[in-house]
């Protein structure tokens, strides 16, 4: 799902229809303010999904690489906020240091690196971090940028009634799910 969908639901969310219409079409009766409105609304978004990956919904990538004379932390696909695990081809662990910016193993063979990654910040365009994988979803995602939104505004009385819901959405999706458990038949009345 691209980020511009997203912010076409908080956009009505927050009832910002000219926003709305903007990221739907590319212009509205009030083009300026509604572009406007989408950027502030992208900015809200690029909040809300640090946020999330900072303490709700963590993001883990699997990255393959060279990494004998060190490859460097900024050439990953995402930047690096804790390396989780270095492995081989072949799944054994590899030992690995980090100095000076990058990552060194000591050894030539290749090395599939898992870590913990916060977001870059994401354009109109772009895929959603939170994907289908994810138990994230898009209407959380949009209560949360809405939220950012409004309190960015200075409309708190309505920032604080989608923050309610939002984070209500937020319990639901995080909530573990436990199996059904069917009582056990009795022979015995």
């Amino acid at each position: 799902m691209k980020v511009r969908n997203i912010l076409k639901l908080a956009a009505g969310i927050t009832g910002k229809n000219d926003a709305e219409e903007f990221l739907e079409k590319g212009s509205a009766p009030d083009c300026e303010t509604a572009r406007m409105d989408a950027e502030r609304l992208l900015k809200a978004y690029n909040l809300l999904n640090a946020e999330l990956a900072g303490e709700y919904e963590k993001l883990y990538v699997k990255e393959k690489l060279e990494a004998a004379d060190g490859a460097s932390l900024s050439g990953f696909k995402e930047y690096p906020f804790e390396i989780v695990s270095v492995e081989t081809d072949d799944g054994f662990p590899m030992k690995y240091d980090v100095k000076d910016g990058k990552l060194v193993t000591g050894k030539k063979c290749p090395a599939i690196v898992f870590y913990r990654y916060i977001p870059k910040e994401r354009g109109f365009d772009d895929e959603v971090d939170y994907g289908e994988l994810s138990r994230i979803s898009p209407r959380t995602l949009a209560l949360g940028t809405a939220r950012e939104f409004l309190f960015d505004g200075g409309a708190y009385s309505a920032a604080a009634e989608v923050d309610e819901k939002f984070k209500k959405a937020l319990n639901a999706c995080l909530k573990p799910r436990g199996r059904k458990i069917i009582p056990q038949r009795s022979w015995f009345l």
